[in-house]
């Protein structure tokens, strides 16, 4: 230890010496001396034989930062510039040589220079602002051409090295190894955030990421494999997956499957994934191109399917990946690969687990399979994935023992019960596919005369689920010639090199560039015309380099604890939303149930609590609410979202209204949108007035597109009476109750105003066409809304103008052929008589109030709709009652 600390000391004073050499010769502007002393610098990493055995090591672990700080902070910005090319090489470069410092160090450093140096607007001087971009340009420079030189892959095989050597890593080494990680997969953001358009092409995503990936995959060609599972590669593919790197991952992956197809090391690199990564990478083999005209024998050849079909037995009884491949996969994603769900099934029923892998997972699909709603409301591409999982799945479960133990389970009923809700779709395909898993059952529960429903289709369990023999699908693997030569078995790990494949890419991008300035130019005025290539390849940085910087925190889940997967999975339920934003998100999320049904259930609630930006986000809401679709069978869906749009209209009506009203006079809106909303307006207007029932939501119009007249007149007449009990004759009948404001009154004519005159206008434009039902039946639902709006109005000083309107709107609808219309022209009379006094209403209308009652026993006697002579009769009635000194009756 004292010789050790002794060396350290000498070494430092030898360092110290020579950058005060190099900072006076700088002041003295003597650029030879100031090269001779960096080469001196630099000298214990070229040339250890000169100083003592271990220097270059101390140097490395104690001063290499230091000293690389220094030459990228001092000597790239005063004297970097008046190298010569050699004085460069020995005097600057050097200490980033891949031949002297070893490519993590040197990569390291100089990430974390770059990353550390601020440029633009965050510089006080300008001086400062050129300083630092002296020190970019630097390290941009060394960071390319370290890359290009190889230093990915000495980074990858060191990593695989130091993780082979027999010493347990201690929690420093893979903090080391977290950050190196980070570091790798940062570089094109944080190279593109300093140089942005000047940014080397080397370091574009869409070249920069594979060739990281093919680095990953050579190095682990040229090493041993793996005794357990891989800590390099589990680093690797949670960090790219996090950034969005996947597909590059898997592409290089089957590259490597095509160069050394070995199934213990695939195993091995399998089984390191985390468990964050398995969606994300089954989806990508999924998603990779595939021909289509190929025979299930030329199909199982591909690299994507010999890749997946190396998925380990040990893998597949995980439950997390189980849950992955029946929630997340299969019972979401619109895979249509058939081959896909194939080599998956294959891959579980492999397993020599108590219990089977795919007898989990089946058991699983099946029970949502069976549910009454997933053929109504499930995509069908997602429908006829799931149909041919369980009819494979079905052939590989019952091939050991004929179906004796298929037999013991409750999934036959499960079977019947789908196949029946198929069977009964409205829809031909959707009850073919039902017909078709009623055909595989048929095989195990009656074998000796199996259905037959005569398809004309060609049957997916025959294409893609045909037999392969193992000798047929190595014969195919041997003459496999998709996209090159067949090239020799020895040579193979020259041709997946990642030296050899970028060569192979430039010269490919030369050939191209030299066909393109051959062909004649020829202007197509439908193409998107862009300045130059560079500019093109500039916006595909823009589009690429989407993926966040980490810094040198660490992100991956080492460390931390398995998922509990035998609890009740409450963990895995969405989050109740805690701001209005979050609602939003919310609800538009189209494809995420459990987050769609959290965010509907507790829209009311948040809105309740009226937050800061509710006037701002309130719009926004509305327009998410009034967009969503019961496309899940929610239950309570109509309520839950009639109380949450009532509630947006009641705590912030200046926000809401103008979009409400637009959208229930929208002519291409659906007939049900159009009535919510002014129902959900009709319930807000009657909480700000407290008359009514309040925000809940109404019944009486609902009863109008009802065909029992019975129930609609009783609940017409039942509601007219209470209201002329309660609210004319009953009106404050305790003369101690404190007065309340009406808090509709002063958002009356915003409620009224735009539906009304909107309809007139909407009417004007569209008067050439004949009414149709649904019009006649939004025109009921308009009136009554109206009809609402002007008795919660009360008697606020528009009231009466409100009334007025009203009258004259609904007696020229007096004659409509449709009964639900002329029902709501009597409930707006009355609604007019309530809220207007009869000498006010006398002087308002005049002459034209004795055509009322003539018509009122008119409708009384000789309507043929039941609910409108029993509506008139109540008016009558009204009509002659002393307080209503009316010439009416």
């Amino acid at each position: 230890m004292t010789t050790r600390n002794a060396e350290v000391q000498r070494l430092r004073a030898f360092l110290d010496a020579r950058k005060r050499g190099v900072e006076a010769a700088e002041k003295r502007y003597d650029v030879q001396s100031a090269v001779t002393e960096l080469r001196e610098l630099a000298a214990p990493l070229h040339s250890a034989e000169r100083f003592s055995s271990a220097w270059k090591d101390l140097y490395l672990e104690h001063f290499y930062r230091d000293v690389a700080a220094f030459v990228l902070g001092f000597v790239a910005v005063h004297l970097e510039i008046c190298f010569s090319e050699a004085d460069r090489t020995q005097a600057f470069d050097v200490f980033f040589d891949r031949e002297c410092v070893p490519a993590s160090r040197a990569i390291g450093a100089l990430a974390s220079t770059l990353s550390s140096t601020k440029t633009g607007a965050n510089e006080t001087s300008k001086t400062a602002e050129e300083d630092a971009e002296a020190s970019v340009t630097q390290c941009t420079r060394l960071l390319e051409k370290a890359v290009a030189a190889g230093a990915v892959n000495d980074i990858v095989a060191e990593m695989l090295a130091h993780e082979q050597q027999p010493t347990e890593l201690d929690g420093q080494s893979v903090m080391g190894l977290q950050v190196l990680v980070t570091q790798l997969s940062s570089l094109p953001d944080l190279i593109y955030n300093r140089r942005q358009r000047d940014t080397p092409a080397i370091f574009r995503p869409r070249r920069y990421f594979p060739m990281l990936c093919d680095g990953l995959f050579g190095s682990f060609l040229r090493s041993e494999v793996p005794v357990g599972q891989s800590r390099a590669f589990r680093m690797f593919a949670d960090k790219l997956t996090r950034i969005g790197q996947a597909q590059a991952l898997v592409q290089s992956w089957m590259r490597f499957i095509d160069s050394k197809p070995d199934t213990n090391l695939n195993h091995v690199l399998f089984e390191s994934l985390p468990e964050s990564c398995h969606e994300q990478i089954l989806l990508q083999i999924a998603s990779e191109k595939t021909p289509c005209s190929l025979s299930a024998k030329q199909a199982l050849c591909l690299p994507k399917y010999r890749l997946l079909a190396q998925v380990p037995p040990h893998l597949c009884a995980n439950r997390h990946f189980q849950y992955v491949v029946a929630h997340k996969l299969l019972l979401r994603k619109p895979i249509d690969d058939f081959f896909f769900w194939r080599i998956l099934v294959d891959a579980m029923v492999q397993s020599d687990c108590n219990q089977s892998p795919l007898a989990s997972v089946f058991d699983v699909v099946l029970a949502r399979w069976s549910q009454s709603d997933f053929a109504v409301n499930t995509e069908y591409t997602v429908n006829a994935s799931v149909c041919f999982f369980l009819r494979y799945s079905l052939q590989k479960l019952t091939e050991r023992d004929g179906g004796t133990a298929f037999s013991q389970q409750d999934w036959i009923t499960k079977l019947c019960k789908g196949v029946q809700d198929h069977m009964s779709h409205s829809l031909q395909r959707v009850r073919a596919l039902g017909m078709r898993v009623a055909e595989s059952l048929s095989h195990i529960v009656a074998s000796e005369k199996p259905l037959d429903f005569g398809l004309e289709e060609e049957d997916p369990l025959v294409v893609y689920g045909c037999p392969v023999l193992p000798e047929e699908l190595e014969e195919g693997i041997a003459n496999l010639n998709l996209a090159e030569p067949t090239a020799e078995e020895d040579s193979r790990g020259a041709q997946f090199n990642p030296d050899t494949i970028s060569n192979n890419r430039s010269q490919v991008r030369r050939r191209n560039k030299n066909n393109r300035s051959s062909k004649p130019f020829v202007l197509d005025p439908d193409e998107l015309v862009l300045s130059d290539d560079e500019e093109a390849d500039a916006s595909d940085v823009d589009g690429e380099s989407e993926s966040s910087f980490d810094g040198d925190e660490s992100d991956s889940d080492i460390s931390l604890e398995a998922y509990d997967l035998q609890d009740d999975e409450e963990d895995l339920t969405a989050k109740r939303p805690l701001y209005l934003r979050d609602l939003v998100a919310g609800l538009l999320s189209d494809d995420d149930r459990e987050k769609t049904e959290v965010a509907l259930n507790e829209a009311e609630t948040l809105l309740r609590r009226q937050p800061r930006d509710l006037n701002d986000k309130a719009h926004d809401v509305v327009r998410a609410l009034l967009r969503l679709e019961d496309k899940f069978s929610t239950p309570h869906f109509i309520k839950l979202r009639s109380q949450a749009l009532a509630s947006a209209c009641v705590l912030a009506p200046t926000s809401t209204l103008p979009f409400l009203c637009s959208q229930a006079l929208e002519r291409e809106q659906l007939l049900h949108s159009r009535i919510d909303v002014l129902q959900a307006m009709t319930s807000a207007a009657q909480e700000l007035s407290e008359r009514g029932s309040g925000y809940q939501r109404a019944q009486a119009p609902k009863t109008l597109l009802q065909e029992e007249v019975a129930t609609t007149t009783s609940d017409l007449g039942t509601r007219t009476m209470q209201s002329l009990k309660t609210r004319r004759w009953g009106y404050r009948r305790d003369p101690l109750a404190v007065p309340k404001r009406n808090a509709f009154a002063p958002y009356a004519l915003q409620f009224f105003s735009p539906l009304l005159f909107g309809y007139v206008e909407y009417v004007r434009q569209h008067s050439g066409n004949r009414r149709s039902d649904i019009e006649q039946t939004f025109l009921a639902h308009l009136l009554h809304a109206l009809a609402s709006f002007v008795e919660c109005a009360g008697h606020a000083p528009q009231s009466v103008a409100m009334a007025k309107c009203l009258l004259e709107f609904a007696w020229s609808e007096r004659s409509s052929s449709n009964a639900e219309v002329r029902r709501q022209v009597l409930f707006s009379l009355s609604r007019v008589l309530l809220v207007v006094p009869p000498a006010l209403l006398r002087q308002e209308v005049g002459e034209a109030l004795a055509e009322v009652a003539p018509w009122l026993l008119q409708v009384q006697s000789n309507d043929p709709d039941a609910g409108c002579r029993e509506a008139a009769r109540l008016l009558r009635s009204f009509a002659s009652a002393p307080a209503a000194s009316l010439s009416l009756a």
